[in-house]
């Protein structure tokens, strides 16, 4: 979807529906690189409307009653609706090992019962709970890593283990031990759970080789192992063993209600 075309598109379809504003506003949800702020990468909210105009590979919705046109990439869609339905469209958007959204508040519990609600504006990471504050050292930089290197455009690798199902089970964390023999220490175990896989995917640090090894165990099927992986590969790694298509990108369409069939003449 070509950014200026869309927008040339939206000025039609808004000029075309008439209506007493004088202004009117209007976005374009780029599925590939998501929204941009002052703060960083944002992901778009959901948008709720009808289909004023399908045109080329763009898909516009006028939001409500409002003076607001959203446009959406056709190809992008999870179903393709018709122009006069009316339609939730709800965009990818990050989100946090608890299965809320990114952009959802926090909320934290203080000694006095007081329930608080704190707002992370900008917030890019998705961090692994449980990893304490006296945490080895080595954990704690290998934490930071997998929630903050990047695994595509849109997500860091954490992000891509929470959208394969890691936030259903807790995160197993193994760390170093004064007693440890061994050098392959610590160790994060992530549940993963999707459409036709379902198993762990394991990252350890090879202290020895200051190198990460990556491990695919799935239900029924021989373990898939690759060794010697460094931090600036992670990602691909990742993305290699559990990101199968783009679907995790798509928009999700639902139609909420019918264009009305037109009489026939």
């Amino acid at each position: 979807m070509n950014e200026s075309e869309a927008v040339a598109i939206i000025r039609r379809a808004a000029y075309s529906v008439g209506g007493n504003f004088r202004r009117y506003q209007y976005r374009v949800c780029d599925p590939i690189n998501g929204g941009n702020s002052m703060l960083g990468l944002s992901d778009f909210q959901a948008v709720e409307g009808k289909v004023i105009a399908i045109e080329e590979d763009v898909v516009v919705v006028q939001e409500g009653r409002k003076a607001i046109f959203v446009a959406f990439d056709l190809n992008n869609l999870d179903q393709v609706p018709s122009v006069g339905d009316k339609v939730k469209v709800t965009p990818y958007q990050r989100r946090r090992f608890d299965g809320k959204r990114l952009s959802d508040p926090v909320e934290e519990k203080h000694e006095n019962g007081f329930v608080s609600k704190v707002y992370h504006l900008g917030e890019q990471a998705s961090k692994i709970p449980g990893i304490t504050a006296d945490a080895s050292q080595y954990l704690q930089d290998m934490a930071e890593q997998l929630a903050n290197l990047p695994a595509d455009s849109r997500r860091r690798i954490t992000q891509v283990l929470i959208d394969a199902g890691a936030w259903k089970k807790p995160v197993q964390i193994f760390d170093v031990t004064e007693d440890a023999d061994t050098h392959l220490l610590p160790k994060l175990v992530f549940h993963i759970e999707q459409e036709n896989q379902k198993g762990t995917l394991s990252v350890t640090l090879d202290r020895a080789a200051d190198a990460y090894v990556v491990a695919l165990e799935e239900d029924g099927k021989e373990p898939v192992i690759r060794e010697d992986c460094y931090f600036d590969d992670l990602g691909s790694v990742i993305n290699e063993f559990i990101v199968h298509n783009d679907d995790w990108l798509k928009d999700r369409v639902e139609i909420i209600k019918k264009a009305a069939k037109k009489k026939a003449s």
